[in-house]
């Protein structure tokens, strides 16, 4: 959910744990949705049904023309079963609202503030609520109210997610669920403080990256080290020192908690989160990140396929990328045998390569669905961009001299080049689904080296935009977007 641009609610879902917290995925049978034009309604039906669990639930989705989102659930156990929790949860993303102060209102109707703190949390952000406000860094208010059940929230990216998770367990008998136990509860969202008159958002904006303007940053790629024995998650290390060794070593994976796509794309900038927090507790310590992975800590009967596909390449690139701009000194990973094989081996030559960070300066209220980076090897500077949506995306690169030809190298996924020549400094490279292209700048990208770097110091994790990755509209060439 957003307004103006802004994101202010990441998501909404209601879920149900199995006696392991693994999360069983519904199957819809309704899904009615009804627009008009400054409202909605959204019917749904659907059973999460697996070896471990048997709930069914009905759900209206109502949102009115003053902003107000009303999510109401009506539940009911199949089976007799166990579960930790079942109910409604609410993300809170960390793009937006890291450092922003809330409210929230206990069950007992006491006022307690809080915040969403850079640093991760490894105990209760909020506890035995009802009620969360806060207001957005340009004033906008925001409320979430959940009428039918109590309210805690932690801190998800303990375990890999960028975002805090409100989540509201139904007045069930915990941990025995009995089959024909129903229970119900309503989630509500209003605003205050609304702009008259929202910014609207070209969703068919073409992404660029002027290499003219490279920033770079003092950091350097990691090393790759195949021999690591692999670490927990985050959260068992949060707030420890380093080992004997000197190392702190932890795993990162997107879909400890959702297993869609959507989660992949924005859950990659908690690595940098990750490390900035451990950096406080064990500044010495040198970090490793392993391993870099798609497996989740639960007993499944089916490995997820994507282990093998486009999507553990570019995970992993992404992360490496932010290992590389946070400081780790290595990190490894058990993706594959697949796509992320190529991506691998090349990440791996790169260990020592001074590492130009390229972000994106864009309006649109979800996280950057393309990342890009420049290393700077022995043999030439490599320009690399990396798809982590499964829509195509198309990427302008500019600050090109005219020459001859382009020539990109693609690790994963498939595309394609727009003009094999650089027309006015500038090259379109289209970016399938889930795709990591490498363009040896130095050598083969227009045959040209990137200017040289300009180094920022003390680069934060992911925070401050450098603006060379900007997202630039058909109707409004050369016009830069605000800034998210």
């Amino acid at each position: 959910m957003y307004v103006d641009g802004q994101e202010i609610i990441r998501r909404i879902y209601f879920a149900v744990r199995d006696e392991g917290w693994d999360t069983v995925m519904p199957v819809f049978s309704v899904y009615d949705v009804e627009a008009g034009e400054r409202s909605f309604r959204v019917q749904l039906e659907a059973r999460c049904r697996s070896d471990k669990a048997d709930y069914s639930w009905k759900g209206v989705i109502e949102g009115d023309a003053d902003g107000t989102v009303r999510f109401s659930v009506t539940g009911r156990a199949e089976a007799d079963f166990n579960s930790p929790r079942i109910g409604l949860c609410i993300l809170y993303g960390a793009d937006e609202l890291t450092g922003i102060s809330f409210d929230t209102v206990t069950m007992a109707d006491d006022v307690i503030s809080g915040e969403f703190t850079p640093a991760i949390s490894a105990a209760l952000a909020a506890a035995d609520f009802h009620t969360l406000r806060y207001r957005t860094s340009s004033g906008l208010g925001v409320s979430t109210a959940i009428e039918g059940s109590r309210v805690d929230m932690e801190d998800q990216r303990n375990y890999g997610d960028s975002s805090w998770k409100a989540y509201a367990p139904l007045p069930h008998s915990y941990d025995e669920i009995i089959a024909g136990a129903e229970a119900q509860q309503t989630v509500t969202v209003t605003l205050s403080e609304v702009p008259a008159a929202a910014a609207a958002v070209d969703e068919n904006d073409t992404l660029a990256i002027d290499l003219s303007q490279a920033c770079a940053a003092d950091v350097v790629m990691p090393a790759h080290d195949p021999q690591c024995a692999g670490g927990p998650v985050f959260m068992a290390v949060n707030g420890t020192e380093a080992g004997a060794d000197g190392t702190l070593m932890w795993s990162f994976a997107p879909f400890n908690h959702m297993p869609d796509d959507d989660t992949l794309c924005e859950n990659v900038r908690a690595l940098s989160d990750q490390i900035m927090t451990a950096r406080a507790a064990a500044p010495a310590a040198e970090i490793c990140i392993c391993p870099i992975t798609l497996n989740v800590p639960y007993t499944r009967t089916q490995v997820d396929p994507r282990i093998s596909g486009d999507e553990a390449a570019v995970f992993l690139a992404a992360s490496v990328r932010q290992a590389a701009i946070s400081g780790a000194a290595s990190w490894g990973t058990d993706l594959g045998p697949g796509s992320a094989d190529a991506v691998r081996g090349r990440l791996a030559r790169l260990a020592g390569s001074p590492c130009r960070v390229l972000t994106l300066d864009h309006s649109l209220p979800r996280p950057d669905p393309v990342i890009a980076f420049v290393a700077a090897p022995d043999t030439g500077d490599e320009l690399w961009l990396c798809n982590l949506t499964a829509a195509e995306q198309a990427v302008e690169v500019r600050g090109l001299p005219p020459v001859r030809e382009s020539k990109c190298e693609w690790l994963a996924g498939r595309g394609g080049m727009g003009d094999t020549r650089a027309v006015d400094g500038v090259v379109t490279v289209s970016l399938a689904p889930f795709s990591v292209v490498a363009a040896a700048a130095g050598l083969r990208i227009n045959n040209q080296a990137l200017p040289p770097p300009r180094l920022l110091t003390n680069l934060p994790f992911g925070r401050r935009k450098c603006s060379t990755l900007t997202r630039k509209s058909k109707n409004s060439v050369g016009r830069k977007q605000n800034p998210k």
